[in-house]
């Protein structure tokens, strides 16, 4: 059912995408869509690639409708290119048709089309991953097998000694 909601042509609202400063780098909006492609069908999952427009150009969008833990990773793959991806959770579909009292198909169209609470990007060129932190170089001198100086060493000693009849 929902693969033909997305062979319709319609709108479709792109969720909005932050850094790890919380500084926005790409900005909720809806936006139309004119088809689909590259329909995947899995048992917890169905995944396409949108073909969203915008200032008159074409942009590929991977999505994917998931339930947990089901959640994809990484971006969209088509033919050996990486699209950026969105993923939508199915988990609380149950709840929104009940509650809704609408019928099945309203409640997966609203789900899919018009719910920002339920869909996040899974993969964002934008959004740069930290490189990994390099080790810092120990700030203990070299010249010593533990690090410490002689001195250093001799008041570890006098404080160990003090400590010894010290209970708990």
């Amino acid at each position: 059912m929902a693969s033909e909601l997305l062979n319709k042509p319609g709108n479709f609202l792109i969720p909005g995408l932050y850094d790890s400063q919380y500084r926005l780098l790409v900005k909720e909006a809806v936006r139309p869509y004119e088809a689909v492609e590259t329909v995947e069908k899995g048992p917890e999952h169905l995944s396409c690639l949108m073909l969203i427009r915008h200032k008159e150009q074409i942009h590929p969008l991977g999505l994917t409708l998931y339930f947990p833990p089901d959640r994809p990773i990484g971006p969209f793959k088509d033919s050996g290119t990486e699209y950026p991806h969105v993923g939508i959770n199915l988990d609380t579909l149950h709840v929104i048709w009940a509650s809704a009292k609408s019928n099945f198909t309203e409640a997966l169209y609203n789900l899919i089309f018009a719910m920002p609470e339920v869909r996040d990007w899974i993969y964002h060129p934008k959004k740069v991953v930290p490189e990994p932190v390099c080790p810092q170089p120990s700030i203990l001198p070299a010249n010593n097998l533990y690090g410490f100086t002689s001195t250093e060493l001799k008041n570890l000693d006098a404080l160990a000694w003090s400590l010894r009849g010290w209970k708990k």
